[in-house]
């Protein structure tokens, strides 16, 4: 895998809505955001998800264990 580089952490699902918008969710329904920060490049984001989507707008859609569907408002102002 030569012109792959491997990134430290572990999931079950990512999404990447452009190079910089790159969300994740693990084995336990855990969210990660990608940080781009090599020491740290992960940053868990509350809640629990199965799956999860990023579009190039920066929209970030998730749907958990039940099958119930969320929007991430986190990043906008209130």
């Amino acid at each position: 895998m030569a012109d792959w580089v491997k990134v430290a952490g572990s999931l079950t699902a990512i999404s990447a809505g452009s190079r910089t918008t790159v969300w994740g969710v693990n084995g336990a329904s855990a969210i990660y955001r990608y940080t781009n920060y090599d020491a740290n490049p992960w940053i868990n984001i509350p809640g629990g998800l199965s799956d999860i989507g990023a579009g190039a707008d920066g929209t970030v859609w998730g749907v958990n264990s039940g099958n119930q569907i969320y929007r991430y408002t986190g990043d906008q102002p209130s």
